[in-house]
Formats: C-alpha cells, structure tokens, sequence
C-alpha cells in the first residue's frame, strides 16, 4: 500500500488487524475511529511519511509489539484518555526519531522491552504514574533528549540499560520501592551529575553508570 494516502472508516470496524498498514509510507496522518478498542502488532510499522496518529477510541488492549515501529516522521501520538490498556509492549515506539512527547495513560503499569527505543526527540514522557510498576530492559535507550526522570515511587522493577544513552539526563531521584539498580541502567548519560539511591537499593549491579564522565554525586 505504498501509494494510500487516505483511510475512510466504517464506524462498524472494532479491531484491527497485525500488519494491516504496514509500509504504507505515503501515510502522513491516521486517526483511528472512535468505534476501533482493539489494535494488533505491528499495525502502523515503517510508516515513514506518518507524523500525525490520532486514536480516538478508547482502546482495551495493550499497545501492541511494534505498533508504530520506524515511523521516523512521526512526532505526535495522542490516545483517548479514557483507554483501559495497562502494558506498552516491546518496540512499540521503536525509531520513531521525531517523536517529541508522548503522555502515558494512568491505567498503564508496564513499560516494554525496547518501547521507545531509539527516540532521539522526545523531550517528554510522564514516568510518575501512581499504576506504573514495571519498566523493562532498554525501554527509554538512546532517547537522547529527555532532560527529567521523574520516576513513579510505584515502580519495582527497572531492567538492564532502560535510561542508557539518555544524554540530556542530569540527575535522578531513584524510587524508594526498586532493590536493585541493574545493568547498565545508565550507562552513557554523559551528562548525569546527581544520582540519589534510596536505603531500599541494596544490589548494585555492572556498568550502571559506565561512561557518566560528569556524575558528581551518589
């Protein structure tokens, strides 16, 4: 579907399918209809022209594994508020390079594998929801302009090199509920200065701040 440029919906569609756009790379605007709650993987990926994804919908499953995957062009991402789903799967928002902001649901409490990985623009995203629990392994990688961390005290669980790469990264509060800060979680924040660990961290495992030649404080 490399020449569709427009989508015109039948409010009777509900759920869409994995792959149903995929590569359609002279789509530079989608907005989801109200009617649709369910999305499948894989749906919007390679996307290349896309900068605009509208889901008006309030959508009852998880945003699905590579939903929006390499849509380089693609810089704003709005959901209905009112959506019920709890997990970002891996690589949803994988290479989405123009992605500025993104606001997280407060139904959400896992953040997948890769989710937003590669997001080089993104400045923004809410981590202090009083649901979010779990934010797994390169999450947040290389999302070189994130400037804050404000983590969620809610949070449990952060894996191997969820913020590595976070270049605009200062400092960071780490959440009194996390035990262990694992591998990598920070390597190359090259601009990191302040980390404040809690008494409830009490493994601290390699490289967690490899190449942080600013830090000043822990």
């Amino acid at each position: 579907c490399a020449s569709l440029t427009t989508i015109t919906w039948n409010d009777s569609v509900t759920s869409i399918g994995n792959n149903a756009f995929n590569s359609c790379a002279s789509l530079t605007t989608i907005t989801l209809p109200t009617s649709v709650t369910s999305i499948d993987s894989s749906i919007f990926q390679d996307c290349w022209n896309l900068q605009t994804l509208n889901i008006e919908g309030a959508l009852t499953t998880d945003l699905p594994t590579y939903m929006c995957y390499n849509c380089i062009s693609l810089e704003t991402c709005n959901i209905n508020p009112n959506s019920t789903f709890t997990y970002i799967k891996s690589s949803a928002f994988m290479k989405c390079l123009s992605l500025t902001s993104f606001t997280i649901p407060n139904t959400v409490d896992q953040i997948g594998y890769m989710a937003f990985f590669d997001c080089q623009s993104l400045t923004s995203i809410n981590l202090d929801s009083n649901t979010l629990n779990i934010i797994y392994g390169s999450a947040f990688c290389y999302c070189k302009s994130l400037t804050s961390l404000n983590l969620s005290n809610t949070i449990t669980r952060m894996d191997a090199q969820a913020f590595r790469g976070c270049e605009g990264v200062t400092s960071v509060n780490i959440p009194n509920t996390l035990t262990i800060l694992n591998n990598g979680m920070f390597r190359e924040c090259i601009n990191l200065i302040s980390v404040d660990i809690p008494d409830s961290v009490t493994e601290l495992d390699q490289s967690i701040f490899t190449s942080c030649s600013k830090l000043e404080t822990v």
